[in-house]
């Protein structure tokens, strides 16, 4: 039946299996309330079930733990009756618990105060003051009961014991207010006389602090004088409010007066410190958003060089034309209105944004100005080229097809000098535009005359006409994995039905099909050919070339294109125990780690960086926890130590949380024996299998086995979670 065992259960218990789920079933039902540990269902006595049935005792039955569960005594009856009810018994025995040491604590404080008024009576002393004197008088004995009842427990004392604490730090009041009484009156002549010298000091010593802090931090004369008058009043409040008045004169000794006084000038120098220190906060506030300012006008600045470039339809590389110059003008316009420093202190904040509005406002317009010519004087080039291209090639009799490969070669050309003079400049002006438009205007019409040329020349071979085969034109970029990782575009073909296009990559026995256009579903296919020319990370002579009659004709062939590969990728296994056989797999360096791209490419795993292929050979490799999460087919999670990729990965905590190195390694010697962790501290990241630590270490040079028992753990701060 449920709720009922037939034998003991626990340590040296019969433990028959059903009587085990029993009590494991009833145990689970107290964990939530009471912090006992979930146990399974199975009916498997084991360590944790006796440790849970301990806790039990102790916390809800309030036994010495004996480990075990007996049919028909307490543990077992506590246990059918479920924690709803040892929940309420428990609260009741703490509210009455409290409640006792609550009215004991009345009661004494109400009896410290009766004494105290009638020892004031006797002493001809002022009866209303009872209260006030009797807790001040009386605080360290007073607070004693109040620091020792916090610190007990329902159980720690039975309410006589309770109570007998309670009389003792009255009794032990009583005999300090009888002194304090007994001083009192002998000593009023004293403070009196005390309180008008430590009033004389206390002024002269808080103007001194004026003048001093004030000079120590800069600040001008008016300013010294304006924060003197503000702190003495207050001073002179502080003086009246905190020295006693004559009605409670008798309370004070020339030593309290000199406390007191001390207390006044802490508070005079806290107010001196007070007032200046706003001064300079708010210098400092006015300072950091100067500088926050400047920050944000620098970028707005390079956004409003992006948006300029982009709206005007100019080359990424121009913002830096059309930035450079105006940055250098926003950062002299903020140094000099930072030159000064005595002046912030009279300065706020809406003033540094108004400056700030009023310098981007000045720059914005010269910026827009330079975008505007550049784009215009961008056409006007790009027009009279065409203009002249037309007008030579008709001269020279051109065919239509040679005509529109040169005006193609021209305006690439022309694109190409503006993209690399434009962003050669680290700043101009419009008057600059006029020369880099001459510029490229002299370079493309050098380049057009080579191209006429030639053209020319074809043509007096016979080589020309709307049939003829000509050198058709490549273009070509590296891309991000997801564009896939190369980009290429050819035009220029001839009409020849029967030709091909082929790109070739590096090599002439390299050929790819991209008569219809190169996409990125020919990404397998152009890798199977980097892979067999053993091209990988290298710089690639990519070209393109038609045939005739089946065979590539030299007439056509591209000028070279030359594009970088991704890095070799990774062939083998995707594990923990797998990433070390591949021997060119190196560490490359803490926090510079790259991850392997989770989804295969002709079954192969390529490293990423950012949402590209890496490229670099040198960086074709792990660190430590990009070598964890790559394992794991991840590639986020990885931006702390691994906390993050814990969480990530769904780890769950096994009570190994920035525990000591003895700790770790008696934990991977026993519960964490078998099973997969991700393990950290502050410096380092690892996995550990079935008691195996798996790591991509700085100081192996790269992929490191060892067993976690004799690994080199840190002293303290170990963290491990159970994948």
């Amino acid at each position: 039946m449920a709720g009922k065992i037939k034998a003991s259960v626990g340590r040296k218990g019969k433990n028959l299996p059903e009587d085990v789920k029993t009590v494991q079933n009833l145990l689970n039902g107290f964990a939530s309330k009471f912090g006992l540990p979930k146990l399974k269902t199975d009916g498997v006595p084991d360590a944790k079930l006796e440790q849970a049935i301990g806790k039990f005792q102790q916390e809800v039955c309030e036994m010495r733990a004996d480990y075990r569960v007996d049919p028909g005594r307490n543990a077992m009856k506590k246990l059918v009756a479920g924690p709803a009810k040892a929940e309420a018994e428990r609260k009741a025995k703490e509210k009455a618990f409290y409640e006792t040491i609550r009215k004991e604590m009345d009661r004494a404080r109400a009896e410290i105060e009766a004494s105290a008024a009638q020892m004031l009576k006797k002493a001809g002393l002022p009866v209303n003051l009872a209260h006030d004197f009797a807790m001040s008088a009386t605080a360290p004995p007073f607070n004693h009961v109040f620091i020792w009842a916090s610190n007990l427990k329902p159980g720690d004392l039975t309410p006589e014991q309770i109570k007998q604490n309670a009389n003792a730090s009255v009794k032990d009041a009583k005999r300090t207010i009888e002194t304090f009484v007994a001083d009192a009156v002998r000593k009023r002549d004293e403070v009196r006389a005390k309180i008008a010298e430590e009033r004389d000091r206390l002024l002269k010593a808080v103007r001194e602090e004026v003048r001093k802090k004030a000079k120590e931090f800069g600040m001008p004369v008016d300013k010294i004088e304006q924060t003197y008058a503000e702190v003495e009043k207050t001073v002179e409040a502080s003086i009246k409010k905190i020295f006693p008045g004559e009605k409670d004169i008798f309370d004070y000794t020339p030593k309290d007066i000199a406390k007191l006084g001390q207390q006044v000038l802490k508070e005079g120098s806290n107010h001196v410190k007070l007032v200046i220190g706003n001064a300079v906060k708010v210098r400092q506030m006015v300072l950091k958003t100067i500088a926050s300012q400047r920050n944000s006008t620098l970028n707005k600045l390079k956004k409003v060089a992006e948006a300029q470039a982009k709206k005007a339809g100019l080359p990424l590389k121009s913002v830096e034309m059309l930035y450079g110059k105006y940055e250098k003008i926003a950062k002299e316009q903020f140094d000099k209105f930072t030159e000064d420093e005595t002046e912030l202190f009279g300065m706020d904040v809406k003033d540094v944004t108004d400056f700030a509005s009023k310098v981007m406002g000045e720059v914005e317009g010269g910026m827009k100005a330079i975008a505007d010519e550049a784009a215009k004087k961008r056409s006007s080039v790009e027009k009279d080229l065409i203009k002249q291209i037309k007008a030579k090639a008709n001269a020279m009799k051109l065919a239509a097809n040679q005509v529109d490969e040169i005006i193609g070669d021209i305006g690439n050309f022309a694109e190409d000098q503006w993209d690399w003079l434009m962003g050669r400049s680290s700043g101009g002006d419009v008057k600059d535009i006029g020369k880099l438009a001459g510029d490229v205007a002299k370079e493309a019409a050098s380049h057009m005359s080579d191209l006429l040329k030639e053209a020319e020349e074809r043509q007096r071979e016979g080589e020309s006409g709307e049939d003829a085969k000509t050198p058709i034109l490549l273009r070509g970029s590296e891309e991000g994995i997801k564009q896939g990782g190369f980009s290429f575009k050819v035009s220029g073909k001839s009409p020849d039905p029967k030709s091909k296009v082929l790109l070739i990559v590096g090599k002439p026995s390299l050929q790819l099909d991209i008569t219809k256009g190169f996409s990125k579903a020919q990404m397998v296919e152009l890798f199977k050919l980097i892979d067999q020319g053993n091209l990988w990370s290298s710089t690639i002579d990519f070209y393109a070339i038609e045939t005739t009659d089946g065979k590539p004709d030299k007439r056509t062939k591209s000028k070279t294109l030359s594009l970088r590969a991704p890095v070799a990728p990774f062939k083998g296994t995707v594990s923990l125990k797998g990433l070390g056989a591949d021997k060119g797999m190196i560490y490359t360096g803490n926090g510079k780690g790259r991850y392997l791209y989770t989804t295969p490419i002709n079954g192969w795993y390529f490293l990423k960086y950012g949402p590209n292929f890496e490229r670099d050979p040198k960086m074709r490799g792990f660190d430590c926890i990009t070598y964890v999460g790559s394992a794991n087919k991840t590639m986020a999670g990885m931006s702390g130590r691994g906390d993050g990729l814990a969480s990530h990965l769904g780890a769950k905590k096994v009570n190994m949380e920035g525990v000591s190195k003895e700790d770790i390694v008696e934990f991977f010697k026993g519960d964490g024996k078998s099973g997969t962790y991700i393990a950290w501290w502050k410096t380092h990241c690892i996995a550990v299998v079935n008691g195996v630590v798996h790591e991509f270490s700085q100081s192996k040079g790269g992929f490191n086995s060892k067993a976690a028992a004799s690994y080199g753990w840190p002293k303290t701060g170990n963290y491990a979670r159970k994948l």
